[in-house]
């Protein structure tokens, strides 16, 4: 009795082991995907003196999720700049800062133009702030310590286009353009000269060139 309640536990067990094996196996393949945006690092070394960034796609970094027999790509982008001096002369005493963060998170859908070639359709959702800060202090023309500070939000959506070249399997080089439509917030304070307050809101809408080139790693 006690043998084959052993045996019969035992075929249970397996059984088990089997079931979950098998949902393990059908589930869909990952891959992960690691861009980073040359085009916007080597500009920043090349103009470190510059108080805004000279790339026209302000994303240091990209990420994609691929699932083995789904062409939809989630995606997003990560963007991250900042600024500050100081001036001498009739300004001095003047603090300069500028610091901008920006995100987006969407989908992509990927066709095969060639063995090597692909094109990518998708869309965004993206945000960003950007906050400019100038510090009057002690110094120079100025006998007291104030401050103007500017500071833009923004929300926005639209359509992405790309284009990608597949070094092998592994390693591939992209860029892409997006049509953004954007809600904009900006708030400016203005102690220096008036002591005055502002807060607008606007809509516009931008156009990104593919100016940049991701070199992105899949693992």
């Amino acid at each position: 009795m006690n043998q084959n309640l052993f045996i019969v536990s035992l075929i249970l067990l397996t059984s088990a082991f089997s079931l979950s094996a098998q949902e393990e196996n059908s589930k869909p393949k990952k891959t992960h995907e690691i861009g980073v945006n040359a085009t916007f690092f080597i500009s920043q070394f090349i103009s470190f003196s510059s108080n805004s960034p000279t790339s026209g796609d302000v994303y240091a970094v990209s990420y994609k999720i691929y699932r083995e027999g789904k062409r939809r790509v989630p995606r997003m982008g990560l963007g991250l700049f900042s600024f500050a001096n100081g001036s001498t002369g009739t300004d001095a005493g003047l603090t300069q800062s500028r610091f901008r963060v920006d995100a987006r998170v969407g989908t992509e859908r990927q066709f095969k133009l060639s063995k090597k070639w692909q094109a990518m359709v998708g869309g965004d959702f993206r945000t960003g702030v950007t906050s400019n800060k100038r510090v009057y202090g002690p110094g120079g023309n100025n006998t007291s310590s104030t401050k103007d500070l500017d500071l833009d939000i923004e929300a926005g959506l639209g359509p992405v286009l790309g284009i990608q070249f597949n070094i092998n399997s592994k390693i591939s080089i992209f860029t892409e353009s997006a049509f953004i439509a954007f809600y904009e917030r900006n708030i400016e304070v203005r102690e220096a000269f008036n002591n005055s307050e502002s807060d607008d809101w606007s809509f516009r809408t931008s156009f990104a060139l593919p100016s940049s080139i991701y070199f992105a790693i899949k693992f």
